[in-house]
């Protein structure tokens, strides 16, 4: 009798070692499964998230081409002539100048300096103008 119970804890002894093992394989297999999982998850964010930038840029985009369009469209020169692109852009500038506040202004190219240039700058420095940013103005 003791024989047949030493033979039964042998067997359930490997029994054991086998289950053991079995769950051990399982254990592996969820634990390289969750990895995969949580990887693709943070793929998939990465990717939702590129993608909302960009359309919220597109969008962005197409509202400023919009709104100069409309610009383009109104503001006329002498009442006659729409503005030519060197004037859209020289525009668009101007507008951006005065949505920025605390900002100095770093003038390169001297020689560039004209004038008309010279007195928007001054212009633009008398108002809410003023700060910390730096803006090059005067490069073409």
């Amino acid at each position: 009798q003791v024989r047949k119970q030493a033979q039964r804890t042998e067997q359930n002894r490997k029994l054991h070692t086998v289950v053991r093992a079995q769950t051990e394989v399982l254990l592996a297999s969820y634990r390289r499964n969750k990895t995969v999982i949580e990887a693709q998850g943070e793929a998939d964010r990465y990717l939702i998230e590129e993608e909302a930038k960009a359309r919220a840029e597109k969008k962005w985009m197409d509202a400023q081409a919009e709104a100069l369009e409309i610009v383009k469209n109104t503001v006329k020169i002498k009442n006659e002539t729409e503005m030519n692109a060197e004037q859209l852009i020289k525009y668009q500038k101007l507008v951006m100048l005065s949505n920025k506040s605390d900002t100095n202004f770093i003038v390169k190219g001297i020689s560039s300096l004209d004038v008309s240039t010279a007195r928007e700058i001054k212009q633009l420095a008398q108002g809410s103008l003023s700060g910390s940013d730096s803006l090059a103005v005067g490069e073409k």
